[in-house]
């Protein structure tokens, strides 16, 4: 059901299927429609009884080759946690696979992309520039942009970050 089209997605939901059933990487469907860009897929899951308090699809998207600001706005829409941490560990300390070796927000996903325009996006909705993501690096997404010497985008977080404060 991860990857799979509107169709397919719809008759396993119409079949019972747990839209928060995860991978082995602790990944649930709306993680890869959301990475995919897919918002019919997106809206499914999500209507389907995906969790909006645990879902990282936000996360999912804004770290996507192809950022669709449509996904982002919808799951922003339904109440998703702008500033919620992708972790790496689950609530029983067992290892989930994350996008990165640095575990964070949709905004240090945005960052790793090196897109301005994505991480402008982000903070015009509520991304909080200094929240810091979780150790070993736990790093704020200035740092990150910074470490990776994305001028630009270093910029443009310094200035989201005077704006919020």
């Amino acid at each position: 059901m991860c990857s799979a089209s509107p169709k397919i997605i719809k008759w396993h939901l119409d079949h019972g299927a747990d839209p928060n059933i995860v991978d082995f990487r602790a990944q649930e469907p709306c993680v890869y429609a959301a990475y995919g860009g897919n918002l019919e897929s997106v809206k499914l899951l999500m209507e389907g009884g995906t969790s909006v308090q645990e879902t990282r699809a936000l996360i999912a998207a804004a770290g996507a080759k192809d950022f669709k600001p449509d996904v982002a706005d919808y799951l922003l829409s339904l109440g998703v946690d702008i500033n919620r941490l992708e972790r790496d560990k689950d609530d029983e300390g067992n290892a989930k696979s994350s996008s990165s070796g640095a575990e964070g927000t949709a905004l240090h996903r945005a960052v790793e992309s090196g897109d301005v325009e994505r991480v402008r996006f982000l903070l015009e909705r509520g991304a909080d520039p200094s929240v810091r993501g979780l150790p070993p690096q736990a790093m704020t997404p200035l740092e990150l942009a910074e470490m990776y010497q994305l001028d630009e985008v270093s910029e443009v977080l310094r200035s989201g970050r005077a704006a919020t404060s």
